[in-house]
């Protein structure tokens, strides 16, 4: 905090005594604002130009050069804009890659076995996810689209049916399902089979949830308020489905272990709430009562992490009319502090969580809709 005085010429020994007294109070302030600052988990923003109306970030290393890279999702433009890490936190823009008609949703994972990190984009307007195979130098090979089902919100990548291969799971949001794309170890993927999940799916998550050592799927449904658990078999089907409700408008979904039994939970943001719901895991495909956590206004993507290194499971949720990024600190016994709110650019909505600075703790990188830029936070812990 900053305070700014306007002050006459002290003529008296009370005028001395109020200049010392306002002197004092305002080197106070000065302390308690710096004290603050020390304690922030995350230093202020710098922000990275990229396309029109970016949606969704990844991360991951594209060059092989041992840093962090971003890989991001124009959905304005029909484009991926990739950017390039230093390892101590800058960005440079490097190329932008089309795919399909207005991307939603982008995951980096390697599909072909060449080493390299690859990209996948679901497109909402054309019904396809894009692959892009990255030729392991920064650089990609032209995409090529798969059709999967209506209007594709969300993906995740996982292996889903045990062959070592990377697969895919799409949230379909008009046809209400997911669409199953098993990798074929080339960079090519096989629609295997759709599976009904609720109403408006708009963000997937993969794990093992029910402790059977084959990849679950969690779905969020955003008219059913709810989130579906989808129970793998390992041969990339889910034959089994158990619904569980959360808060209003949910777009996103994050698995992971809260309170540290070894059981998979999850949360969900809500934005009709300006809430989290958290729900805790039993380790048999089934979860305890839901516990809501206020966040920022419209909050938009939530994703799971350990922030702090206390080895706690932490929450970061974008807060698309607030502008900034909501953290909550994650206890051993799965329940979380208040949130602490970093600013971000202009209505924040995509996540994604990875050291790409070198020193201790995780970064984070926000997509920025109203500003068409990527916001990195780098983490001080």
């Amino acid at each position: 905090m900053i305070v700014n005085h306007t002050r006459g010429p002290a003529s008296s020994a009370s005028s001395r005594a109020r200049r010392s007294l306002t002197i004092g109070a305002t080197l106070s302030l000065a302390l308690a604002a710096t004290a603050m600052a020390a304690g922030a988990l995350f230093a202020p923003a710098d922000n990275f130009d990229v396309g029109d109306d970016p949606e969704s970030v990844a991360i991951a290393d594209f060059d092989g050069d041992g840093a962090g890279d971003l890989a991001v999702a124009n959905r304005g433009d029909d484009d991926v804009s990739i950017l390039l890490g230093d390892g101590a936190g800058d960005f440079d823009l490097d190329d932008d890659y089309a795919v399909g008609d207005e991307p939603q949703d982008i995951v980096a994972g390697r599909f072909n076995g060449d080493g390299a990190q690859d990209l996948a984009v679901a497109n909402r307007m054309d019904d396809t996810v894009s692959v892009l195979l990255g030729l392991g130098d920064g650089t990609f090979k032209p995409a090529r689209d798969r059709n999967v089902g209506s209007s594709p919100r969300a993906l995740v990548v996982a292996a889903l049916n045990g062959d070592g291969k990377r697969d895919l799971a799409v949230a379909n949001f008009n046809d209400d399902d997911v669409s199953i794309l098993t990798g074929q170890g080339h960079g090519k993927f096989r629609r295997k089979a759709d599976r009904n999940v609720g109403e408006t799916p708009r963000g997937i998550a993969a794990a093992d949830v029910d402790n059977d050592r084959r990849t679950d799927l969690a779905v969020v449904n955003d008219m059913d308020e709810d989130v579906s658990i989808l129970l793998g078999d390992g041969e990339g089907s889910f034959p089994a489905r158990r619904d569980f409700a959360v808060g209003s408008m949910p777009f996103s979904v994050t698995l992971s272990d809260f309170d540290d039994d070894g059981d998979s939970d999850f949360a969900t943001q809500n934005s009709g709430d300006n809430n989290v719901s958290v729900r805790l895991g039993k380790g048999n495909g089934s979860f305890g009562a839901e516990a809501n956590y206020d966040v920022g206004a419209n909050p938009f993507e939530i994703i799971s992490a350990e922030l702090n290194d206390d080895g706690n499971r932490d929450l970061a949720v974008s807060n698309a009319d607030d502008d900034d990024v909501s953290i909550l600190l994650g206890k051993p016994n799965g329940t979380f502090e208040p949130a602490d709110d970093y600013a971000v650019d202009d209505f924040p909505i995509g996540l994604a969580v990875a050291n790409v600075d070198g020193a201790d703790g995780r970064d984070l990188a926000v997509a920025n809709v109203g500003t068409d830029n990527v916001s990195v936070l780098i983490n001080e812990p």
